[in-house]
């Protein structure tokens, strides 16, 4: 099953909305190593206190920004069981990253035309024998 893990604190919910009060930088345990973006924030419905993670990078998040939280299971970052969810009110979605030339971008929009290709198309769609050979005019 690909269900989310039970937060406590949202009381059943599976998710919550909350105001954030702190936005921190949080060390993850033994044997990973980095920096973590992390929040702290209120869940507006009970009032509770609760360590949230920011996934992705790029967030212009400050304090008194809200946000809707949802279970997580950070098992090296220390007191974070929920994480941010990106679009969702004042944290807005993720970017794309990385060059537009990769192959797992290939038909993202804004991508860099391929004359050559485009210059073959046209030539078989005219099927006609009076280009025959078509490096020629290609380069």
């Amino acid at each position: 099953d690909n269900k989310k893990p039970r937060v406590r604190k949202f009381d059943g919910a599976p998710q919550r909305k909350a105001i954030v009060e702190a936005v921190l930088i949080k060390q993850p345990r033994k044997p990973d190593s980095g920096k973590r973006q992390c929040i702290k924030a209120r869940i507006r419905w009970n009032n509770k206190p609760i360590y949230s993670y920011i996934p992705w990078e790029k967030y212009p998040l400050s304090k008194w920004n809200h946000v809707l939280l949802e279970g997580f299971r950070s098992s090296n970052i220390p007191f974070v069981h929920t994480r941010c969810i990106r679009g969702k009110y004042d944290l807005p979605p993720p970017q794309t990253r990385g060059s537009a030339n990769k192959p797992s971008r290939k038909g993202m929009p804004g991508k860099k035309v391929d004359k050559l290709k485009v210059l073959r198309t046209k030539f078989y769609r005219i099927k006609s024998n009076i280009i025959p050979d078509i490096h020629q005019y290609m380069v």
